[in-house]
């Protein structure tokens, strides 16, 4: 990203809030953010991740910045929700159409086969929504 502003001419800016492992509050302070870059008249666009599991904190935030005439464009996170809070733009996935579509794949190459697959995620310690929606998907994928 620093690249392509850099070859944009624009001045980027990009803040690491934290994360619940150093007990801060990154949710809320990631609301913080948003809404102080909005009310900055040196912050002409927001690039924003929507968290899927925030108690919309930041869904929130983001809304209340686009009807503020902020313009904001969305990246990896929140796809669902992104045109309802006035998004100009998105860039990203939904999770369970790309679960669906990798399950399809992989069963019309292992038809060939007669093998199985198996999904298997890395990381139990974490109950993100983007694990749940692409797991629904394959499990659609899979399905007879």
């Amino acid at each position: 990203m620093k690249q392509a502003a850099r070859d944009m001419k624009v001045t980027f800016g990009m803040t690491y809030v934290g994360d619940d492992a150093d007990g801060t509050d990154v949710y809320g302070k990631m609301a913080q953010e948003i809404d102080e870059a909005s009310k900055n008249s040196a912050v002409r666009a927001l690039i924003v991740s929507i968290p899927e599991d925030d108690g919309n904190t930041v869904a929130n935030a983001v809304q209340a910045a686009s009807q503020a005439g902020t313009p904001i464009f969305g990246l990896e996170r929140g796809y669902e929700v992104a045109q309802s809070l006035g998004l100009k733009s998105f860039i990203g996935m939904d999770d369970g159409l790309a679960g669906r579509d990798a399950a399809l794949y992989f069963n019309s190459k292992l038809s060939q086969t007669g093998s199985k697959a198996l999904f298997v995620r890395l990381d139990d310690t974490v109950n993100a929504p983007v694990y749940t929606n692409r797991l629904a998907g394959v499990r659609t994928g899979l399905a007879p």
